[in-house]
């Protein structure tokens, strides 16, 4: 989800704790409307948080898939054209 209410540092929003059923734990990075929202799908609940630039976005994003222990580093969602 997108919005313009971006904080340097994560914040929550409607869809924390929204059910993903059948999804793998995941973590990924996008660009969105100026700036960036990590998903997070942690047994099958996601959370969406919003950074207002790409570094503490994906800084936050590593963390999180150490955390989950996922390997690699999260990939970038480019935004639909």
């Amino acid at each position: 989800m997108c919005g313009n209410d971006f904080q340097s540092q994560p914040k929550g929003n409607e869809n924390e704790g929204q059910q993903c059923a059948g999804e793998p734990n995941d973590v990924r990075v996008k660009r969105c409307s100026g700036g960036w929202v990590v998903h997070i799908v942690e047994d099958g609940k996601l959370t969406v948080l919003r950074f207002k630039t790409q570094f503490p976005a994906e800084n936050y994003a590593d963390g999180q898939r150490a955390r989950l222990g996922l390997a690699a580093k999260p990939p970038i969602d480019e935004p639909d054209m």
